[in-house]
């Protein structure tokens, strides 16, 4: 079974405060957490980010220590990669993967110019699938 609990706006405090209880109660055994972007453009310092992030981490495990987490950099904010090395879990360099795209194709961003269209999601999807089906299997993504 599939569950999403993205909610639009969230920043990661709110990820932690919101909508984390509702991921614990599904005891998940694959997470992908893709968040940062209102954070940015809220100026959270990467501190904050970093903790929230580590939380968010701790709890997943708490409730089920064999949760395979997936998370993305998106955007390269430098908080994820060194929380993804710290805490063990995969990091998906999503923005790296396809930021050159997004630069010569600007139909992939939504009309905001900012969040990703229906396109540059769509763009995401083979690199986070990939990625996740690397994490079920135990291998590092290969991007």
């Amino acid at each position: 079974m599939l569950t999403n609990f993205a909610v639009s706006g969230a920043k990661t405090r709110d990820v932690l405060a919101m909508q984390l209880p509702a991921a614990e109660r599904a005891r998940a055994d694959l997470v992908l957490i893709s968040v940062g972007a209102n954070d940015v453009t809220h100026l959270t310092s990467i501190r904050s980010v970093r903790t929230s992030i580590v939380r968010i981490i701790r709890r997943l495990r708490a409730v089920n220590p064999i949760v395979v987490i997936v998370m993305t950099g998106s955007p390269d904010m430098g908080a994820f990669k060194s929380v993804a090395k710290a805490t063990g879990v995969t990091f998906v360099p999503i923005a790296a993967a396809t930021g050159p795209l997004f630069r010569q194709d600007h139909s992939l961003f939504a009309d905001d110019r900012f969040h990703p269209s229906d396109r540059g999601y769509a763009t995401w999807l083979p690199v986070l699938d990939r990625a996740l089906g690397d994490a079920l299997n135990g291998r590092k993504p290969k991007l």
